[in-house]
């Protein structure tokens, strides 16, 4: 937790970070690889398929990793999710797909290298600081931190876009981070630049109801059709029970597009000083392994994000 002196450091830190900034898509394509949990949610889908056909993105990968109870899904299981995503889609070829970790980091000391893991670094090798491979995490970092066990240097040629965490100061985590805490630990220690989508900024801005997924996609015939479709057999199994967490028993959030609208440069973000990462998931200041950029989004352009998603799609039937 933060103790009075750490706090004191927070607050001068705050007061001399730059104010919230819009960001900013690069140059030309941005070379990205996605790994994800792709099933234990109906998000992950959708921002594959979103990254697939934006025309400002070069996605060059897809890794599947796990997802725990009560999904009990394996890398075999995601990765197959994934490859359903990108079919429905018609953006199967071209984007390899990779099984990355089954089970979280077990110790910093223990290398977990898998296809996946082996993707990234094969990937990132012809990257470096000043054009960096993106690696978005959807699903638990493990991945990601496995392939920074095996090669340090990898922080040098990578950056990390993720959903995570609830709040900051305070940190906390339902699900992504909660899976493989070590991971996460071992990404915010690295010198890797890092820019977290909170949960809770993703609940705010992205949630849709079942009617409104249904209206953006009209019209789009079998791709559309099939993102509508998994947002209303999502609402239809889990709707209820999370009703008192998502604010109603009819809308659900499109957590992982948050990712998509940084990358778009159609979300609004601040530098804030880089946490640790305790055990429990919440945060601790300051970071005293690394002092790399870290940045929090703070607002996502949901119309413009959404209509983006839909002018794609419509782009893919002709």
């Amino acid at each position: 937790m933060v103790d009075g002196n750490s706090r004191l450091i927070l607050v001068c830190l705050l007061l001399l970070a730059p104010s919230s900034t819009l960001a900013q898509p690069t140059q030309g394509s941005s070379a990205l690889v996605i790994t994800t949990d792709c099933g234990a949610d109906m998000d992950d889908q959708w921002a594959i398929a979103h990254a697939s056909l934006a025309p400002e993105l070069r996605l060059l990968a897809v890794i599947g990793n796990f997802a725990p109870k009560p999904h009990d899904l394996g890398s075999r299981q995601t990765t197959d999710c994934a490859r359903q995503a990108l079919e429905e889609v018609g953006r199967a070829r071209g984007i390899r797909l990779y099984r990355g970790a089954d089970r979280s980091l077990q110790n910093r000391a223990v290398r977990a290298p898998n296809a996946g893991v082996r993707a990234i670094l094969r990937l990132a090798a012809n990257h470096s600081r000043r054009n960096r491979l993106i690696v978005l995490g959807m699903g638990p970092a493990t991945d990601i931190a496995s392939a920074l066990l095996i090669e340090p240097r990898l922080a040098d040629r990578i950056e990390v876009v993720a959903l995570a965490f609830d709040r900051y100061p305070e940190g906390g985590d339902g699900w992504n981070v909660r899976n493989d805490i070590l991971a996460w630990q071992i990404l915010l220690d690295s010198r890797t630049p890092i820019t977290v989508a909170s949960g809770t900024v993703a609940l705010r801005y992205l949630t849709l109801t079942k009617g409104e997924s249904k209206s953006m996609m009209r019209g789009l015939s079998a791709p559309g059709k099939y993102l509508a479709t998994l947002h209303a057999a999502w609402l239809e199994k889990y709707g209820e029970a999370f009703a008192p967490e998502i604010g109603g028993k009819d809308r659900w959030p499109v957590w992982d597009e948050a990712l998509i609208a940084v990358l778009l440069g159609l979300s609004q973000r601040e530098i804030r000083p880089r946490p640790a990462l305790n055990s429990d998931a919440t945060f601790s200041y300051p970071n005293r392994a690394s002092n790399a950029s870290f940045r929090w989004v703070i607002a996502i352009d949901r119309a413009k994000l959404y209509g983006h998603l839909r002018r794609q799609l419509t782009r893919s039937q002709r």
